[in-house]
């Protein structure tokens, strides 16, 4: 009987482990702490023009670029920080990006120089596919992003 129920419980566990897709990964292809860019998040196509801080690279038509932005900072020590991964929605309606805006704190020693942070990304899920942004960290609530 209980060799039956173990059984039972592997090829359950076996079955469930492949039906769902895996999280699209999220490559950095290029990272300036002086983007000149006014914007939270841009998705970039294949005729967008890029920033002149950020290498010109390559839009593939079967992922997403994008560049995330924090705009003009005071001081160095701001930072973006990414996901290895994006999660997909648990409905399948597309996928969602969780960044993180990370001020420095305030006894910090940082440059005395006006910054502007940004990262050029790479999403593994065609562009077609709907996108959330979801911002938070220390410099995302001092500035509300949402």
């Amino acid at each position: 009987m209980s060799r039956t129920v173990l059984a039972l419980a592997l090829i359950a566990a076996v079955g469930c482990s492949g039906t769902a897709p895996a999280d699209p990964a999220v490559t950095v292809l290029a990272r300036s702490q002086h983007c000149d860019l006014n914007l939270s998040w841009q998705r970039i196509g294949a005729t967008s023009e890029l920033p002149p801080a950020l290498p010109q690279v390559g839009i593939f038509e079967d992922s997403t670029t994008l560049v995330i932005s924090m705009g003009s900072q005071p001081t160095g020590g701001f930072e973006i920080v990414l996901p290895e991964t994006a999660t997909r929605n648990p409905d399948g309606s597309g996928i969602r990006l969780d960044v993180r805006l990370n001020a420095p704190p305030a006894d910090a020693m940082v440059t005395q120089a006006l910054t502007s942070p940004c990262a050029l990304i790479r999403i593994d899920t065609p562009p077609t596919t709907p996108l959330e942004v979801h911002f938070s960290g220390t410099a995302a609530e001092a500035r509300n992003v949402r």
